[in-house]
């Protein structure tokens, strides 16, 4: 079962794991990118942000999985549809 929230345990490994994957991020996607933030707690990388389609929120959920080797993603990115 996944925490809902978990505590933070970060590391200078684990810090320097999340920033390279948020460059990674940045590289592959760079419209979403920027709006996203990627956390490390309780060995589950965490993503938070808003987004304004499920496509895109899986998008970066796969380019997050296929940038490390844990198999442990928490995607908590919030879809906004953009308003017409």
């Amino acid at each position: 079962m996944i925490p809902d929230n978990p505590s933070p345990m970060v590391n200078k490994d684990n810090s320097q794991m999340i920033r390279e994957l948020q460059e990674k991020l940045r590289r592959r996607l760079a419209s979403l990118g920027k709006q996203i933030e990627i956390q490390w707690q309780n060995d589950y990388v965490v993503l938070h942000g808003r987004v304004r389609s499920y496509y895109d929120k899986q998008r970066v959920q796969e380019a997050v999985k296929s940038s490390c080797s844990l198999p442990k993603v928490l995607n908590k990115i919030i879809v906004e549809p953009s308003s017409c």
